[in-house]
């Protein structure tokens, strides 16, 4: 399966390049604040991945979900903000929930989010994403060990009125429409942006439970308005606010075999490749998002003072079916539901500036707090929660000079979080549940990095960098002490006291990580050839897992699923590189790919899947050599565009074809669905030579793979029998076509 993808690359290599033509040609010099000041992308000395606007249509990306697919070592998903998937290099939780540290940081126009599901909703008015491989703790904080997504999105300008309207439509009755204007107030002053979109989808899963239409649609709609001022020439103002309201529909498990209901067997069969999902009740989350962001910048001659704050209210509700329902229930039967409403504030100040020709220096502070209310309504069991987040951090990075060819830099950062939490909740037959927790956590992050010119479009580097994430408590372990109460029989009372003893809290997770690369380019500017090589270490890492049903009863897997752990000794490695080549005036390319095993070295509170061990075993320690989890270790995407002037005409035709492939994902236990898997993806338009209109057709997974990256056993809950299989199948092949206008 490597050598279709393989030959499209190399394919594209030997295209003969017109010498001519190629001349007149260079690749664009792209600047980012991965350090929190202005460079190039290929003056950074750590492995990163920049998407600008054009790379982002060039997927036909309208989700932030999509962009895993250009950034090979980025896993993204999201059915809800509440329950978002957020990886780099294979590592992170499988979702976010109450006061659990992301592994990976997630910035919007430079300040952190507290909740950063809230952010993978329809993408509007982006400027560039940056994807910052490997620790950021020294720069970025506490929850930076795997990386950090920082996006950008447009700001005024003073003195051009313009905008854009961009309209798609493709299958599945799916829509995404954005539109953005520009408007100078005061010349040289004074300049106000107004963005909005609305994207709504029927989906390509379809419930065939009479009476229940929800699959894994969505309706997303929101806008965003900045306020630009600038007083004098050295010194911006910048207010932003931004509003969304996001429903999206969850009931995306498929199934392959006859479909299990909780009473036994249903009359209803289903194979993967009829995206069909069985659910009784819907499963659905609607989520509100109001951000309010500020930004003063200060520029002096040889100081930049900037002043960052933000303010974030989300109000989340969901709606779970964990009771597997295959028919319409009754009145008399309760949802389970999950209401999650986050508040968070932060304030950072930086100063950045150089000491005469050699030193680059910044140093920055910063403190944010977020509180948290949580109602959780699951099996007829309630529970209340409160977390309060509070942080605060002083971090300096400086850069040295040898000479022209080297340098080196050092950073430090030193981080202080207090996390407070109580839970409240009652159980029928057993009364009220009361546990506090507070702690406080501390440690200190540094980075070294040396950088150097064996030429002058060619970068060496090595890197050294540290990072830690707080720990916390696992809300619910002590549900499960009062619950053996209620299920006396063994094995399943002694597996929930187990719970309630073990997994109540999870420790300080901290890492180092080391990292090689190069950034290079050749052929007058042409080609851009990017590589890197790592290895991270992770002491006490924070990782999700889940008791099978048959540990404690299907009953309670559910309220009691994703408990955190420790997993005590986990090593990372792996590569990651980028090609992008103008061939000449006609051909381009791109071609990027990752490799990253995360492996376990100790890990001794690891819980059984299903079908793993004997029924009723609750821990199943993970092997020396065993990987984490199920994400593929390669992940490779590759593209062939073309572009040719329609003759006589003020247009140009343009084609693409993308190729994707993911290798077989780890399994622990066996299942006969989950394969490598190789797709397609064609884009043909045209496009006017001002860049004023442009039109396309598109398809994704054009050969109509059906696709399954993991796959969990199903039995049957009375006899423990086999019965089939349950997936999230990603979508079949889909049609589009997107209309866009600038002015």
């Amino acid at each position: 399966m490597y050598k279709p993808i393989a030959g499209l690359i190399v394919a594209t290599i030997l295209v003969e390049p017109n010498s001519a033509l190629a001349q007149q040609q260079v690749l664009e010099e792209v600047f980012v604040s991965a350090r929190k000041v202005e460079e190039t992308s290929q003056t950074v000395p750590i492995s990163m991945s920049v998407l600008t606007e054009e790379k982002i249509q060039s997927i036909n990306a309208f989700d932030f979900t999509d962009i895993d697919r250009i950034v090979p070592s980025l896993q993204l998903g999201a059915n809800s903000p509440a329950s978002a998937t957020l990886k780099i290099r294979n590592v992170g939780p499988d979702f976010f929930a109450l006061a659990f540290p992301a592994a990976v940081a997630v910035y919007v126009d430079g300040v952190p989010q507290a909740q950063p599901g809230s952010v993978f909703s329809t993408m509007l008015d982006i400027q560039r994403i940056e994807v910052l491989n490997g620790p950021q703790g020294t720069l970025y904080g506490k929850n930076a060990p795997a990386g950090l997504i920082s996006i950008y999105t447009n700001n005024p300008t003073m003195n051009e009125f313009g905008g854009y309207i961009t309209s798609s439509y493709s299958s599945w009755d799916t829509s995404n429409n954005m539109a953005a204007l520009n408007i100078p107030l005061v010349d040289d002053q004074l300049a106000f942006r107004l963005a909005g979109m609305y994207a709504r989808s029927d989906g390509y899963m379809d419930n065939a439970v009479p009476g229940v239409n929800e699959a894994n649609g969505k309706d997303h709609k929101g806008f965003r308005a900045k306020l630009l001022w600038q007083p004098t020439n050295n010194m911006d103002f910048l207010l932003s606010y931004y509003h969304a309201n996001l429903t999206t529909d969850d009931n995306g498990q498929s199934y392959q075999g006859p479909v299990p209901d909780e009473r036994g067997l249903s009359d209803y069969t289903s194979q993967y490749d009829d995206y069909k999902v069985y659910k009784g009740i819907p499963s659905f989350s609607d989520t509100k998002v109001d951000d309010i962001n500020f930004n003063w910048q200060w520029a002096l001659d040889d100081l930049q003072i900037t002043l960052l704050g933000q303010y974030q209210d989300l109000d989340i509700f969901q709606q779970q079916d964990n009771s597997n329902w295959r028919v319409v229930p009754g009145p008399e039967v309760t949802r389970d539901y999950l209401e999650f409403d986050p508040v968070a504030y932060s304030f950072e100040f930086q100063a950045a500036g150089n000491i005469g020709d050699d030193i680059d220096y910044l140093f920055g502070t910063i403190y944010s707090k977020d509180d948290t209310k949580t109602v959780n309504f699951i099996q007829n069991i309630n529970v209340d929660g409160t977390a309060e987040t509070e942080a605060t951090g002083i971090y300096t990075n400086w850069t040295y000079r040898f000479n022209d060819k080297w340098d080196s830099s050092l950073g430090a950062r030193y981080s202080n979080v207090d996390y407070k939490a109580t839970v409240f909740g009652f159980i029928p037959g057993l009364g009220e549940l009361n546990t506090n927790y507070d702690q406080n956590y501390s440690d200190p992050s540094y980075s070294f990095k040396v950088r150097h010119y064996p030429l002058p479009d060619v970068l060496l580097y090595g890197a050294i960098d540290t990072a830690f994430r707080s720990g916390g408590l696992n809300v619910l372990a002590p549900l499960a002490g009062q619950l053996s109460e209620i299920f006396p029989q063994p094995p399943v009372s002694g597996n929930l006291l187990t719970i309630a003893n073990d997994y109540l809290e999870f420790g300080q997770e901290d890492s180092i990580a080391y990292e090689i690369g190069m950034k290079s380019t050749f052929l007058e500017q042409r080609l851009r050839w990017n590589v890197a090589l790592f290895y991270q270490n992770y002491n006490d890492h924070q990782y999700r897992t889940s008791p099978s049903d048959s540990a404690v009863t299907s009953v309670l897997s559910g309220p009691l699923s994703n408990l955190a752990v420790n997993v005590e000794d986990l090593d990372v490695y792996g590569f990651e590189t980028e090609i992008d080549y103008l061939i000449n005036d006609n051909w381009s390319m791109f071609a990027t790919a990752a490799y990253s095993k995360p492996e376990i070295q100790e890990y001794t509170k690891r819980m059984c899947e299903e079908g793993e061990a004997t029924p009723g075993t609750l821990v199943c320690p993970g092997k020396k050599g065993q990987q984490l989890n199920d994400e593929p270790v390669l992940h490779a995407l590759s593209q062939l565009r073309y572009t040719q002037p329609i003759p006589g005409t003020s247009w140009n035709f343009l084609g693409q074809v993308t190729a994707e492939y993911y290798d077989k994902p780890n399994q622990t236990v066996n299942t006969p669905n989950v394969e490598d898997v190789l797709i397609f993806d064609m884009t043909l338009g045209i496009e006017e030579n001002s860049g004023v209109w442009s039109a396309k057709i598109w398809s994704k997974n054009l050969l109509d793979k059906t696709i399954i990256l993991e796959e969990s056993v199903e039995e049957n809950i009375i006899t423990g029998d086999l019965i089939g299989y349950s997936s999230y199948p990603q979508a079949p092949r889909s049609f589009g076509i997107t209309v866009n206008y600038r002015f």
